[in-house]
């Protein structure tokens, strides 16, 4: 989303700039260039920081030796340290990214489950779906808000 925005910021800018000679005498289009640049430059610098990349290849690596331990014919109390080992090692999930997959296997029936170890299904509950629901709002409204409040207006008000 973060990349998706910075785009859309940098077509509005080129977009500016390109049809200046179409917009009303006087218009400040210097300035909403300046400011849309100066946004797009700061925006850039704060994803970057996020280091989603670096997360990703995190999990990877996790996930790549979990499946070695997985596959390994040691006897369970080394599994369960090793395991432990691994896990205490690489950054985990968040509580979304599990309320995330519990909805997409059982929303809304409850079907098609998951079970934990001892065999218990695993469903969703209302709490779940609305902190899922929040996120999504905030994940999809504040960079159309964002866009609304500041690229948007540009256009309509000439």
């Amino acid at each position: 989303m973060s990349h998706l925005l910075l785009s859309i910021y940098s077509i509005a800018i080129i977009a500016l700039t390109i049809f200046k000679e179409f917009l009303p005498e006087g218009a400040p289009v210097d300035a909403y260039t300046i400011v849309y640049s100066v946004l797009a430059l700061s925006a850039s610098i704060i994803v970057f920081g996020f280091r989603f990349g670096e997360t990703a290849a995190l999990h990877r690596e996790c996930y790549l030796r979990l499946q070695e331990l997985h596959d390994s014919h040691d006897d369970a109390a080394e599994i369960e340290r090793n395991y432990h080992s691994i896990l205490s090692s690489y950054p985990n999930h968040s509580d979304l990214d599990y309320a995330r997959l519990v909805l997409s296997r059982t929303f809304p029936n409850n079907r098609n489950g998951l079970k934990r170890n001892d065999g218990t299904p695993i469903m969703w509950n209302f709490g779940m779906l609305m902190r899922w629901c929040i996120h999504q709002l905030f994940f999809w409204g504040m960079p159309i808000l964002l866009l609304s409040t500041t690229v948007f207006p540009v256009y309509w008000s000439f």
